[in-house]
């Protein structure tokens, strides 16, 4: 086993949680900005029924109030005050008091259009109501092309239209409702044809969205800045976490791999070659599948490492760990089997490819240092009953490599 494989161990569980957090902090933008989308919406929807409700209060209040005056049989203002309606052309339009007053009779239209008028007088931006008709006896409730559309649609049975327009350039909710005849409509009304129920008009109100509009875009900054400092600290934590996270996997990827691995050479312990061999020959002996080992002894070791000193003998040992890794492939599995001893396990390698494998490190030591190894080759047989076989096949293998004038290679199987 490589170092690169080693390194792969230790940081394919940090990046996999690094990547989790990825997802989950994109999962939560989504989910974050999700409801910032859909609490602007009921927001703005918020406004405009707002404004809407306020259309129908004065709708209900109109009705209301013009009701009670019809009932009446209107009410009666001082000529001085109010000029007389030219289009209301009944009996006792005009009187004069036994005290000489001059009264004219105010019917409900006129008395909606005098509050109005006096609304629109003192408010730069005023709510406005008026009636309207597709027969108007007064000119001025001639209908608009939008009000003509509501007229039009009350007779085919809609009981409501609304929209939100433009008036002197700026926004209205509109609202327009079915004006139905009563009785006491009938007074000015009965000439024209209209019968009790009859719809005669419609009564229009148009409620300004500006005051409607500064309050939505208040609650929308709210809203926004809201959203935003829960994202940041949102965000935050799942950031934090996942650093800790990853760090603790990190952490704890060395903290095995260093239970695994001679800590001096890198290379695998008995510890870890004991759970790969065990692997490695369950499946030789189960599928008849090729197992070979090497192992290797620095010749004359002892003897250099009294000469020269342990920091010497620890180089040299490191060094053909070195030579090892870099002539083994990544699927064998290297081994500091203890001392100068090292140990190569080989799964899916035939004896001959494992003599190869045994000349090309013997041969790379013999170039690259002053030091000369032995080696012994072993490859599993079905007679091998325990793991533990093919280590002493190798390992007296070496014995006879080491008998036999060492810095060579000797084969048992």
């Amino acid at each position: 086993m490589t170092d690169r494989s080693i390194e792969a161990s230790i940081v394919k569980p940090f990046y996999i949680i690094k990547k989790q957090g990825v997802y989950l902090f994109l999962a939560w933008t989504l989910i974050a900005f999700s409801s910032l989308a859909i609490n602007l919406y009921i927001n703005h929807k918020t406004t405009i029924n707002a404004a809407a409700d306020t259309a129908r209060t004065h709708y209900e209040i109109n009705i209301t109030y013009r009701l009670l005056i019809a009932d009446l049989g209107g009410v009666y203002g001082l000529t001085d005050n109010v000029a007389p309606n030219p289009h209301l052309l009944v009996p006792n339009r005009d009187i004069i008091t036994i005290n000489g007053e001059h009264l004219t009779l105010i019917n409900p239209a006129y008395f909606t259009r005098m509050v109005f008028d006096k609304i629109k007088a003192s408010s730069p931006l005023p709510l406005l109501n008026r009636i309207t008709s597709l027969k108007p006896l007064n000119p001025n409730n001639k209908p608009d092309e939008w009000e003509k559309e509501g007229l039009l649609a009350f007779e085919k049975g809609q009981k409501e239209v609304a929209e939100i327009t433009k008036i002197y350039d700026e926004p209205y909710f509109r609202l327009m409702k079915p004006f139905i005849t009563e009785q006491s409509c009938l007074k000015c009304h009965e000439k024209q044809g209209y019968k009790i129920g009859d719809i005669r008009g419609g009564i229009s109100i148009a409620v300004p969205l500006k005051p409607f509009y500064e309050n939505e875009s208040k609650e929308r900054t709210i809203i926004i800045i809201t959203h935003l400092l829960l994202w940041f600290l949102v965000s935050g934590s799942i950031f934090a976490f996942t650093n800790i996270s990853a760090k603790n996997a990190e952490t704890y990827e060395q903290t095995k791999d260093m239970s695994l691995h001679d800590h001096l050479t890198g290379l695998a312990n008995r510890r870890l070659m004991e759970i790969e061999l065990e692997i490695f020959f369950a499946k030789a002996k189960r599928y008849n599948n090729k197992l070979s080992a090497i192992m290797l002894d620095i010749d004359h070791f002892k003897k250099f490492n009294d000469t020269y000193g342990h920091e010497a003998g620890d180089k040299a040992l490191s060094i053909i760990a070195e030579i090892i890794e870099m002539e083994v492939r990544e699927t064998d599995l290297a081994i500091r089997y203890g001392g100068e001893e090292f140990l190569i396990l080989l799964p899916q390698t035939g004896l001959t490819e494992t003599i190869e494998a045994a000349e090309r490190i013997k041969k790379a030591v013999n170039l690259q240092t002053k030091y000369t190894v032995s080696l012994g080759v072993s490859t599993y047989n079905k007679d091998m009953q325990q793991k533990e076989d093919i280590i002493k096949k190798a390992d007296d293998a070496l014995y006879l490599a080491k008998n036999k004038g060492r810095n060579r290679i000797e084969v048992i199987t």
